[in-house]
């Protein structure tokens, strides 16, 4: 069964919380990347969390149009059914 919204965001500030230190009731859909402190370097790390949590298959490519946390939350849904 595939996650909703809601799900998924939650999945996504655990991961961001845990990498970042960000609180997760800071993460939003409309947060960016770079305001929640995910710099390049880690964004790889965090594209392997976010593979392993949703099991879904992503590239660097892919991952590199995420502007917002509503953009991964998109890419994870689509990519779920």
């Amino acid at each position: 069964m595939a996650l909703g919204e809601p799900e998924i965001l939650v999945g996504l500030a655990e991961i961001i919380s845990e990498r970042t230190g960000t609180a997760p009731g800071e993460v939003a859909l409309n947060s960016t990347l770079a305001s929640l402190g995910i710099e390049p370097s880690p964004t790889s790390v965090i594209l392997d969390d976010v593979i392993s949590k949703f099991r879904v298959s992503m590239t660097e490519d892919d991952a590199a149009g995420f502007v917002t946390i509503g953009d991964v939350v998109s890419y994870v849904q689509a990519s779920q059914t």
